[in-house]
């Protein structure tokens, strides 16, 4: 049987859900007014929030973990050095090995089992990670900030498409929890014709949802509904993470949706990093609970700093604390204001992983900048990829809108073989299908080992 539901049903869901959490989750509401009323802050009164709680969880993790505590001494830092602001710039940068080597070692002498939180990674990128979150940590505040920059309410239903990993009883908790509110899930690994048919059916009958999902897994949702030609009426918008956002993919889901397409950057180590809101290109830094810098060599992460690595500073996790972490993916700042006038720090779209880097002769490697090769002819493909076999030449994989897309898709050719300097050779292949890795898409997929 559908689940109709009209304005007055979403009005009732969202005075149900007010009250709930009024009563059930009081410092969650609270988190969620404070950030809104960050928003009309000046940028300057931002950037010195930013500074104390960067400050604050450098001295924290050292007081209170062996890893960090030895780390830092042994980078000459004390805890009169970790108290003043200045120094945070200079502290040295975590890596993912270090995270997998000294694993234990980051855990909260202070922090309570019961606030741990196990999470994992994917693997996708390498090879899994394990860590845990802080169940004291105001999450979902920053998730009800996220949906309202996606002009959604906190109790607007949600699918979601990505990694199920869930047993069913935790489901039916989280059911229980978020009720009135509901959240339907496709899992981004079992994704196949009768799976995505049943999650649309069970969408499209509801009122004000939004998706979010990887950006691989929402773009075989959207060559579902092209080829079945159904509709979801009540989608407001679709948010995407995981891998970069091609304006090609862009332009497609735009199309088939027809609803704003946003950017969102999240991992499972740090949840909700940074997002984009309904009138800007650029993505918001969660500024009151996150710090994003750049590693360019040397562990500067300095925001004046051009496009290199991302440093994540968690100032939430106090069971597992991360600070200025190497988290494997690349962009740069966005100068300016929004035109939506918040005052947060932007980032601009991540351009690539680490791991989506290219790799010449004599060294050179191509690290940014890749998802932006189709940005001059954005309707030539609706997916592309780069291989780079074991010899480091170079394959365009395409799959192209039509016939006449040719020209435009051999003028992206010529521009990567113009990028790389002519050091490898650069062909077209043209593709009916471009998989995707348990619903993450890949700019690059490389034969060449990392040095």
């Amino acid at each position: 049987m559908g689940n109709f539901y009209t304005k007055a049903d979403a009005s009732f869901k969202h005075s149900v859900f007010e009250f709930k959490t009024s009563l059930l989750q009081p410092t969650i509401k609270r988190v969620a007014s404070q950030m809104l009323a960050l928003e009309s802050a000046s940028a300057a009164e931002v950037k010195s929030l930013q500074e104390r709680n960067c400050s604050a969880i450098a001295l924290y993790a050292f007081q209170n973990t062996n890893f960090y505590e030895d780390y830092y001494r042994s980078h000459g830092f004390s805890t009169s050095d970790l108290a003043d602001p200045e120094a945070f710039p200079e502290l040295p940068v975590i890596t993912k090995n270090q995270l997998r080597e000294h694993n234990k070692s980051f855990i909260s002498r202070s922090a309570s089992r019961r606030r741990w939180l196990p999470s994992r990674t994917g693997g996708s990128t390498g090879e899994p990670l394990e860590l845990l979150h802080d169940k004291d940590a105001p999450t979902a505040a920053l998730w009800w900030t996220v949906y309202r920059w996606a002009g959604a309410r906190p109790s607007s239903d949600v699918g979601f498409i990505q990694r199920e990993r869930r047993e069913r009883g935790q489901r039916w908790a989280e059911t229980i929890q978020w009720w009135p509110t509901r959240r339907f899930f496709l899992d981004s690994r079992m994704m196949t014709a009768h799976s995505i048919s049943q999650f649309v059916k069970t969408l499209r009958h509801n009122q004000n949802f939004i998706i979010i999902g990887y950006v691989g897994a929402v773009l075989e949702l959207a060559d579902h509904l092209q080829r079945t030609g159904e509709q979801l009426p009540g989608l407001q918008s679709v948010s995407v993470t995981a891998a970069p956002l091609d304006a090609a993919s862009r332009a497609q889901l735009e199309h088939v949706f027809n609803v704003p397409v946003l950017n969102q950057y999240r991992s499972a180590e740090v949840p909700w990093i940074a997002a984009q809101c309904r009138l800007g290109s650029n993505l918001h830094i969660l500024a009151s609970h996150r710090h994003v810098g750049i590693n360019q060599s040397g562990g500067s992460s300095k925001p004046a700093e051009p496009s290199g690595n991302l440093l994540i500073t968690d100032f939430a996790n106090r069971v597992f604390p991360l600070v200025k972490y190497d988290i494997g993916d690349t962009s740069s700042f966005a100068e300016g204001t929004c035109p939506c006038g918040s005052p947060l720090p932007m980032l601009r779209p991540v351009d690539g992983r680490v791991t989506d880097t290219l790799r010449l002769p004599g060294g050179r490697a191509i690290t940014g900048g890749l998802t932006g090769l189709f940005n001059k002819y954005p309707h030539a493909v609706r997916q592309f990829q780069i291989f780079q076999g074991a010899d480091r030449s170079l394959t365009l994989r395409c799959i192209a809108t039509n016939a006449a897309a040719l020209p435009d898709i051999e003028r992206a050719r010529a521009d990567l073989a113009s990028l790389v300097e002519g050091l490898v050779p650069v062909s077209v292949q043209l593709v009916d299908t471009i998989p995707h890795d348990r619903g993450k898409s890949r700019i690059v997929q490389t034969e060449v080992p990392r040095s």
